[in-house]
């Protein structure tokens, strides 16, 4: 036998072995499916348990181990399975061919809410229906004296209720209450005491009717101010002067015989200043803005030794509707005093019993006061303008009250 020949005949006998199946391979031994996605395990499958898992069925079939190999079959009839889609009412079930159908669910109840009075449940044929229900009674939104409920056809009716009052007003001698037919209605309460107006010798009350009263109280008399103290009698009140020459005022005014607050004080030995003048002229009181209103001047007092000047200072700002613009500038000294009023102003004319001066380059007019009255000048300047007032004297010192308006 020739090499050649030798080669193609132990080719030909490998070949063969591997095609043919040796009798003495055990049982265990696994032949290859034909099918590549057949799920029996090698050797064959003893019992369903065996076979693929729910992850690899379809929802109504499943496998089951016949004749050693997991086949597909379908699921009984009537098997609950999991639904896609929730329905009210109805649950999926498998149809025993291996496909789904719905069933009634009387358990599946409708997720949104009942109306008032009224519940969902469902039918034979499994569809959501409502029916009435006494115990879904409405929350609130009744009219007082009144509460919801449900009749037996599920209705929203409504029913008194005393207990449902109207929110009572305090201090009207009268209280909230509803009768029997569910209305509301007021009923005197003595006890509802109006808040009391303090300080007016009288004592707010209630009648019986349920009306406002107002009795004697001279235990009630107005609070004292810093300048008068009050009594009742016969619930009329009546004011006593007190705390004379007590300054109360920033403006410097101090208490006065008849007990207002609008007296200017005689000096005391160090004239002092008891208002807001200030003896530097770089550090002048200013009043800020005044407008053009009467009423939106300054009253205050003052105090100068000879030899000084107490100094205020504004800016006429504009304001003042309609108002007329007719400045005006006055002093009533307790001595002989001398009263000026620069502006800032280009020019100034000044009125008769004046003369012109000049302070800081400010043009201005000056006029002596006689004591124990007010001498004073309308004096127009430019609109805008800022004002200097001030005040000196030649005697030791010079209580005064100032006044002017723009």
């Amino acid at each position: 036998m020739t090499s050649k020949a030798f080669a193609a005949l132990a080719f030909t006998l490998l070949f063969t072995g591997c095609l043919f199946r040796d009798d003495d391979v055990g049982d265990d031994a696994y032949a290859p499916p034909t099918d590549p996605y057949d799920p029996t395990p090698v050797g064959g499958c003893d019992g369903d348990s065996q076979c693929p898992g729910p992850s690899y069925q379809t929802p109504c079939r499943e496998y089951r181990c016949v004749a050693r190999a997991c086949q597909l079959a379908d699921r009984p009839e009537g098997v609950e399975v999991e639904a896609e889609n929730e329905m009210a009412c109805r649950k999926t079930v498998c149809d025993g061919r291996g496909g789904t159908r719905t069933a009634p669910d009387p358990t599946a109840l409708p997720r949104d809410r009942a109306p008032d009075c009224k519940r969902f449940v469902c039918s034979a044929d499994g569809t959501p229906v409502l029916e009435p229900d006494p115990t879904h009674v409405p929350e609130g939104g009744a009219p007082v004296c009144l509460r919801a409920t449900c009749d037996a056809s599920g209705n929203v009716v409504t029913t008194p209720d005393a207990s449902h009052v109207p929110e009572d007003e305090v201090g009207d001698c009268k209280s909230s209450e509803c009768d029997q037919a569910g209305s509301p209605k007021l009923v005197p309460n003595p006890e509802d005491v109006p808040r009391d107006g303090a300080g007016d010798c009288m004592r707010d009350t209630c009648t019986a009717e349920g009306g406002f009263a107002k009795v004697v109280d001279d235990s009630d008399s107005p609070e004292p101010t810093t300048c008068k103290s009050y009594s009742c009698s016969n619930g009329i009140s009546s004011a006593t002067p007190i705390n004379p020459t007590v300054n109360c005022s920033a403006a410097g005014y101090v208490c006065g015989a008849d007990g207002e607050c609008g007296t200017c004080p005689a000096p005391d030995a160090a004239c002092t200043n008891p208002g807001y003048g200030s003896r530097d002229l770089a550090t002048a009181h200013d009043f800020g803005g005044i407008g053009r209103t009467d009423s939106g001047g300054r009253w205050f007092c003052g105090a100068v030794p000879a030899g000084q000047a107490d100094y205020t200072t504004y800016y006429e700002n504009g304001t003042g509707f309609l108002a007329e613009f007719d400045p005006y500038f006055e002093i009533r000294p307790q001595v002989a005093a001398r009263m000026c009023v620069f502006f800032d102003c280009p020019s100034i004319a000044c009125p008769g019993g004046s003369t012109s001066e000049t302070q800081a380059g400010q043009p201005g007019c000056c006029w002596n006061a006689a004591p124990g009255a007010f001498t004073g000048k309308q004096i127009d300047f430019c609109a805008g303008a800022r004002v200097t007032t001030k005040v000196t004297t030649g005697a030791t010192c010079a209580g005064y009250e100032l006044h002017f308006h723009d």
